[in-house]
């Protein structure tokens, strides 16, 4: 490995220690704790009497209207 690799990955790494610490930083401040229970992940946006496949021609027709569109 150059030296110049060396010095890049060195960078790199000192960057993401940066951001991790920033992170760590902001959580505290927000008073963010890590998840320790699974099922407060779980989302309830859907009604239970529809099936999966209602929600995927949703999500489609979601993704397909203008105002959704990305143009980037």
């Amino acid at each position: 490995m150059s030296r110049k690799n060396v010095e890049e990955d060195e960078t790199s790494a000192s960057r993401a220690d940066s951001a991790r610490a920033a992170l760590r930083e902001l959580a505290k401040q927000q008073s963010i704790k890590p998840v320790t229970e699974l099922s407060l992940l779980r989302g309830n946006f859907w009604p239970e009497n529809e099936s999966i496949d209602d929600l995927i021609k949703t999500v489609r027709a979601w993704r397909n209207e203008p105002e959704t569109r990305r143009t980037d």
